[in-house]
């Protein structure tokens, strides 16, 4: 994060974002190994969940890593600002009004970094990650 805000103070660098994990539960794991998330795996106690994280820390930005939680934080988000964003940035970027949070809160969304679609992604999320970054002027 360093790289794009131009120090490595972390306790300023935290103050603006925040990461946590969306699904809140531990998933099964397939013959003993990983599996990915998957849609149907997302309940409404993980956007509650989410909600409390986000009103409790009011960051300015959310990295949200993959893709699974599409649907249930961007399109379906009874927060969200403007569906018309989040479809000029490529699904990468939108806003959310919680209540209870002051501000609006960005949430940015590239594909997981353990994913080989991260690498192919990587420009798109620098660009519109720097972009946030400018319109908040971190």
């Amino acid at each position: 994060m360093g790289k794009y805000l131009g120090t490595d103070d972390y306790d300023t660098i935290w103050e603006h974002m925040a990461f946590t994990n969306y699904v809140q539960f531990f998933l099964p794991a397939t013959n003993g190994s990983f599996r990915e998330t998957s849609w149907s795996d997302l309940s409404e106690r993980d956007f509650a969940a989410f909600t409390e994280v986000v009103q409790q820390l009011q960051p300015d930005i959310i990295i949200v890593w993959g893709s699974v939680i599409n649907s249930a934080l961007k399109e379906r988000n009874p927060y969200l600002v403007d569906l018309k964003e989040l479809q000029e940035t490529e699904y990468y970027v939108c806003h959310l009004n919680v209540l209870g949070v002051s501000h609006p809160v960005a949430v940015i969304n590239p594909y997981h970094p353990s994913s080989s679609a991260w690498y192919s992604g990587q420009a798109k999320f620098d660009q519109y990650f720097s972009n946030l970054l400018k319109l908040l002027k971190l």
